[in-house]
């Protein structure tokens, strides 16, 4: 499904998809029709580093760099795994369709997670679990 998914700019009512695992699932749960991707660039984007020295905690800043990509990717794709969900592909952004209908003051991601989470029956779901949840929140909400 993931090559499927448009490589276009994304048009008013995209929303983009923050880049974890539960959002991930969620676009998959949402199907190709409902995303679209765009070449992503981590370009002066950076990173907090936090060292704690003899007690004493130092933060800072430093480049994002490809090891710093490689695990945001790897956690994604591990997310997914557990999801039962093939690996999505590196170096895109990713966004959401908003139904026709849907009032641009508010945001699509707030809503389908307030109802995926209102849905969801154990406490500590697995991402499968989740994704069962996803789909049917996401087949009423596209409806």
């Amino acid at each position: 499904m993931w090559n499927d998914v448009s490589v276009q700019a994304p048009e008013p009512g995209w929303e983009l998809l923050p880049e974890n695992g539960w959002f991930a699932l969620l676009g998959w749960a949402a199907g190709a029709w409902n995303l679209c991707r765009v070449p992503g660039s981590d370009e002066g984007r950076t990173v907090r580093v936090t060292l704690i020295e003899r007690g004493v905690e130092h933060n800072y800043l430093e480049p994002f760099n490809p090891e710093d990509r490689e695990g945001v990717e790897a956690s994604i794709n591990g997310y997914l795994a557990e999801g039962r969900v093939p690996a999505r592909p590196a170096g895109y952004d990713w966004y959401l369709k908003a139904p026709l209908t849907w009032a641009p003051a508010s945001s699509v991601l707030d809503e389908l997670d307030s109802r995926i989470i209102r849905l969801q029956s154990q406490r500590s779901p697995s991402p499968a679990q989740i994704l069962q949840t996803m789909e049917l929140v996401v087949r009423g909400f596209y409806a």
